[in-house]
């Protein structure tokens, strides 16, 4: 009800007043117990009809009852004329009473002693379930991406714990799980405040709360390792964080400094390391792909090691984040009392099914910095088990289909053992048909090769296998640190051998563990360890090469040596590579050729690297001179006519004051006088050339037989000459030998249409024009140019146009045409070729003048010119002139000695624009 009258009135209404009480009520709420009326204060609070007063001491005095309120307005309205006896006043009195009666909980009301609710066990039970119910749906702000929500989550447990133990008894495992998770964030202010508040609960607690803290610490330990697999198989990366850091504190509280831990006593139960085994192989579950299998096309073994690992690839874990905290709990369980038992688990589980995730968990149990040296020396002695170490890792090819000539039967077991057989003499025309192998009922199956796959996702999981066993021996390495040492005679061999893999993955792996070996006896690089243990590894390279099984890795071994080490290992390897260069003749051993190869391409380019080869050539240009035609034609006049003199017999005789024939006699007398005089003395022999220049011929001589092989090791002969060949530069009875036999079958591979083959043949044609000089200019002409005359001529009209983005430049071809054009003048100039050979050059490489050609090919064009104009001005000059065809007048300057004629035609510019740019360009330096 509404009073009209009483609000013109007066400005404060009940409504008013209700709500100035009940700012000052509605935070904090108590009940008084006692009535007081007859306070100075309060009467003059009344006296001034004050309102804003009076609710502000009602709610500070705190000790008034319902009926004293009322008892204070109806006091406070009389005073400005509404009694409450009157009919207005009634009204507005019975409609104030009635509005503070319905919010009477906005009022502070004492309630009598007797009718205050008792909080009984059973009260206290359902408070704290529903308070219970709150905890638990502010239990997922522990990942709040803000680090304040975090702190205050913090806080609100450590309260629950330390304020409200005994009644907030359904809370406290999850505001302590709650610390316990928060006590590893990444921010320190949250994950400090955790920690203490967590020591300081558990140090509060009694020894009886402390026993029966770990229990439930214990069975929610369990409840998180059941709850695991499916919290990982989630896109909720931050839960998969928590959970573990919750799983790591729960180890760390568990392992403490007692003995025996209590952690031991709780996986002492029936399945408690089954548990334990199951929620860690679920989350290190790894993905292989078809990755795993990539081969390098070269490997550098002197860089660092990567710190990524290709090879693990975790399925559910996809943070760093995630991941190391996952080692953080194997490190944990591999420092634990427990960790022989637990170890033991893994190994009966190993040996049941070798799978990557078991490898990978004891990989960092086994490293833990303070675990026992034990579980790394078991898991090295497992690991280097020959049936562990070497799993296949290719895949079968399967078994040719079987034709109706094979077999009478594609059911049987062996289709092609069916044989005919018949009786000679009178019976020879009757053939019998039987079948000679596996009993004819048994069902045929599968061939599968020995030692390969079946399939490639079975190669993809044993290449992470090798990887992963590969990686761990590198880290049980550094936690023995010295204490590695019995085992470095069986595993350096196997390490060295997976970094000389052909696969990327297991090189990478290979390349991590050795370093890791070094790093483990205070090595600064892996040349030390090699040069240290040179006899571990030769004795055992040795023994690999007399068994045909072995060949492959004591190859690979024997290559990855060569290329960590210095020229101090020499000694050991002579006798090495001699074995090798001994078996590769052999017919038995070549399927392993390209090993072999692979171990003399090593040699060489080791033998190049110790010996500081430049690998480039060694001259430096001349700055451009200016050449003086006037001057050469001057000489050139004076040297005809000093020519034309001497060959005059009336001059000659008047020199020598002697005739011909006199001369002539003179001569005959002195030669058989020195023929008498002959004492059979020989020049001085050469001295022998060193052991590694003897070693390289030996190999060099080898490799040429095999040039005309199979496209890789073709590849691998020619590219092992090029880098031998200018080793023996200042050798050249053992050089020009050399590039004899090498000519033949080089030519023969100028004929293929492989392009890669193609370019190393001319990039070894190179090396023998720039070592042997005018040696070759007769054979190099008609074999080798022709040839390259016509690749330029024809690639040209495939080049014509061919812009930065046209697909043509990441072509063979293109490379090829890059690769002539750059090594022409070089070959110019080492074969000293003749004005007609080089006017036949010169043709072929004007087309590549025009601007329809692609840049850098214009380039190469125009430092061709240049070079030959420095070799020979005036063949070059004449066949630019030729080239430029123009009908302009070059007069020739006054000389004393000779008159000449003036010129028709220039070489400095042409008529066509698509040439001209590039000859002026040609002439820039010579104007």
């Amino acid at each position: 009800m509404h009073n009209k009258h009483f609000y013109k009135k007066d400005s404060v209404t009940a409504e008013d007043f209700l709500h100035l009480f009940a700012e000052k009520v509605n935070a904090d709420k108590d009940v008084s117990a006692k009535e007081v009326i007859r306070d100075a204060k309060l009467n003059s609070i009344l006296a001034a009809r004050d309102c804003r007063a009076l609710a502000e001491y009602l709610y500070t005095e705190r000790k008034y009852t319902q009926d004293t309120t009322l008892m204070c307005m109806n006091t406070l309205f009389k005073g400005r004329g509404f009694s409450s006896k009157s009919s207005k006043g009634r009204r507005y009195f019975k409609d104030l009473v009635r509005k503070i009666k319905e919010d009477s909980e906005f009022i502070v009301t004492v309630t009598k002693p007797k009718d205050i609710p008792k909080r009984t066990p059973e009260w206290y039970a359902m408070a704290s379930e529903k308070l219970a119910y709150v905890v638990k749906n502010l239990v997922p702000l522990v990942t709040h991406e803000h680090f304040k929500v975090r702190k205050e989550l913090a806080v609100l447990c450590y309260r629950i714990l330390s304020e409200c133990s005994a009644t907030m008894q359904p809370s406290l495992a999850m505001a302590l799980d709650v610390l316990i998770t928060l006590s590893m964030d990444p921010y320190k202010e949250v994950s400090e405040y955790c920690v203490r508040a967590v020591d300081s609960h558990f140090a509060r607690a009694n020894t009886q709360l402390r026993v029966e803290a770990v229990d439930s610490l214990c069975e929610n330990f369990f409840t998180t390792l059941n709850c695991l697999p499916r919290i990982l198989n989630n896109i909720d990366s931050s839960r998969k964080l928590s959970t573990l850091g919750l799983l790591y504190g729960y180890l760390k509280i568990l392992c403490d400094d007692g003995r025996p831990q209590r952690l031991t006593g709780a996986l002492s139960a029936s399945d408690g390391f089954d548990r334990l085994c199951d929620a860690l192989l679920a989350a290190a579950d790894l993905h292989t792909d078809l990755a795993l299998l990539t081969r390098h096309a070269g490997r550098d073994v002197t860089s660092p090691p990567s710190t990524d690992t290709p090879w693990c690839r975790l399925r559910h874990l996809d943070c760093k984040e995630s991941e190391r905290r996952l080692q953080q709990v194997c490190q944990m369980l591999g420092e634990a009392e427990c960790a022989e038992l637990f170890l033991d688990r893994l190994l009966e589980l190993f040996h049941e099914r070798r799978s990557c995730e078991l490898v990978y968990i004891m990989n960092w149990v086994g490293s833990a910095p303070n675990s026992s040296p034990s579980l790394a020396k078991r898991i090295i002695s497992t690991y280097i088990a020959e049936d562990i170490w070497y799993l296949p890792l290719e895949v079968s090819k399967g078994e040719a289909p079987v034709t109706k000539e094979e077999t009478l039967d594609t059911s049987v077991y062996n289709p092609r053992s069916w044989t005919k057989d018949s009786v000679p003499g009178l019976y020879e025309g009757a053939t019998e048909t039987r079948y000679t192998d596996i009993s004819y009922a048994q069902p045929r199956t599968r061939y599968v090769e020995p030692n390969s796959c079946k399939s490639i996702a079975e190669a993809q999981r044993n290449m992470a296998f090798s990887c992963l066993v590969t990686e761990g021996l590198g880290m049980m390495a550094r936690r023995l640190n010295k204490d590695y040492q019995p085992y470095l005679l069986n595993t350096l061999c196997l390490i060295l051998e997976r970094v000389g893999s052909q696969y990327e993955n297991l090189h990478l792996s290979g390349l991590k563990a050795i370093n890791d070996v070094a790093c483990a006896f205070d090595h600064t690089n892996v040349t030390e360890l090699i040069a240290e243990n040179a006899d571990y590894f030769t004795s055992q390279i040795t023994s690999r090469l007399k068994k045909a099984w072995n060949t492959q890795s004591a190859l690979q071994i024997l290559s990855v040596v060569m290329e960590y080490s210095d020229s101090s290992i020499l000694d050991y390897m002579y006798g090495i590579v001699e074995d090798v260069l001994v078996q590769c003749c052999d017919k038995y051993y070549e399927r392993h050729l390209y090993a072999y190869l692979q171990v003399f391409l090593t040699f060489v380019t080791c033998i190049r690297r110790w010996f500081l080869l430049d690998q480039s050539k060694a001259a430096t240009e001349d700055p451009a001179q200016e050449i003086d035609i006037m001057q050469d034609v001057i000489e050139f006049a004076n040297n005809k006519q000093e020519a034309a003199r001497l060959l005059s017999t009336e001059e000659f005789e008047k020199e020598s004051e002697m005739t011909v024939e006199e001369m002539y006699k003179e001569d005959t007398k002195k030669r058989e006088e020195d023929v008498l005089d002959y004492d059979d003395m020989v020049a001085e022999e050469s001295p022998p050339p060193p052991q590694h220049i003897k070693v390289t011929i030996t190999i060099l001589k080898r490799c040429i037989n095999f040039i005309p092989s199979n496209r890789d090791e073709s590849l691998l002969a020619l590219r092992i000459l090029t880098l031998g060949l200018p080793l023996l530069k200042e050798y050249e009875n053992e050089l020009l030998p050399l590039v004899h036999l090498t000519w033949s079958p080089l030519v023969g591979r100028f004929e293929t249409t492989e392009p890669a083959v193609l370019r190393c043949a001319f990039d070894l044609f190179v090396v023998l024009a720039e070592l042997s000089k005018d040696f070759l200019r007769s054979r190099a002409v008609r074999d080798v140019l022709q040839q390259m005359y016509k690749f330029l001529k024809r690639s040209a009209q495939e080049s014509h146009l061919k812009d930065t983005g046209s697909a043509y430049r990441l072509s063979h071809t293109y490379n090829l045409q890059l690769a002539v054009l750059t090594a022409l003048p070089g070959l110019v100039t080492d074969l000293n070729l003749d004005e007609d050979k080089l006017t036949e050059a010169m043709t072929c490489v004007q087309v590549y003048l025009s601007n329809k050609q692609p840049k850098p090919l214009q380039m190469l064009a125009v430092k061709f010119f240049k070079d030959v104009l420095s070799f020979n001005y005036g063949c070059a000059w004449y066949h630019l002139r030729l080239l430029c065809a123009n009908a302009e007048v070059l007069h020739a300057p006054r000389a004393a000695h000779a008159q000449l004629a003036p010129v028709l035609g220039t070489p400095y510019e042409t008529r066509d624009q698509d040439y001209d740019a590039n000859v002026k360009l040609i002439f820039y330096v010579h104007q």
